[in-house]
């Protein structure tokens, strides 16, 4: 189930993740339990194959830098590398990519759209905002199924309950209850916050608001 077109699966090869370990946590083992919960949400190979693409592809977008020839961003050997492999992990056409990284749109006519070269700065803002960008809306889709995958699963009991609550006496069925995030205390005490714990954080925030 592993995307195929990985470049590695190294967490220190990354610069997004900046090397992050966590004592006594297996990834390995934690991986295979998120494949597991995601089958049991029905995510479909298709779907969990998307899913992998997707972070390998976020991940990928964190290794892209910029050099500078003639006072615009450019990109080095590596970084071109890189972007190839984002565009294959996104089903994006060859070549899309570089151009919305390197140039800045700067206004609109009858709509047609000027773009100019992007300093370094803009091309990192860029392809950071990209990278999270694509972070939440997967976040929002995977939220989604996993809601509807309980829904449908809430409703069958319901109706399965009220098949037999007229058989029991003084039994009653309500609407379903639910479970939400409200708080996830800790991490403002840590000496260091890493990747792992603004992802957690974010996801904590977000969730909130659907409270």
């Amino acid at each position: 189930m592993f995307t195929p077109y990985i470049n590695t699966v190294y967490s220190q090869d990354y610069a997004y993740l900046n090397n992050v370990r966590i004592p006594g946590m297996n990834d390995e083992i934690e991986f295979t339990h998120t494949l597991e919960n995601l089958k049991t949400c029905n995510f479909t190979p298709a779907d969990i194959t998307h899913v992998l693409n997707t972070l390998a592809a976020i991940l990928e977008l964190g290794n892209v830098t910029f050099g500078t020839g003639d006072g615009n961003a450019s990109l080095p050997p590596h970084s071109k590398t890189s972007v190839a492999l984002v565009e294959t992990l996104l089903s994006l056409p060859p070549d899309s990519l570089a151009p919305t990284l390197l140039q800045k749109a700067i206004g609109t006519t009858r709509g047609k759209t000027t773009t100019v070269d992007a300093a370094v700065d803009a091309a990192l803002l860029s392809r950071d905002t990209l990278a999270k960008t694509l972070y939440t809306k997967l976040f929002d889709w995977v939220v989604a199924k996993c809601n509807k995958t309980l829904a449908d699963a809430t409703k069958h009991m319901m109706e399965r309950a009220r098949q037999f609550a007229p058989h029991v006496p003084g039994a009653e069925v309500s609407e379903p209850l639910y479970v939400g995030v409200v708080d996830m205390p800790g991490f403002e005490n840590a000496k260091e916050n890493g990747f792992d714990q603004f992802i957690t954080n974010y996801a904590s925030e977000k969730l909130q608001v659907r409270a």
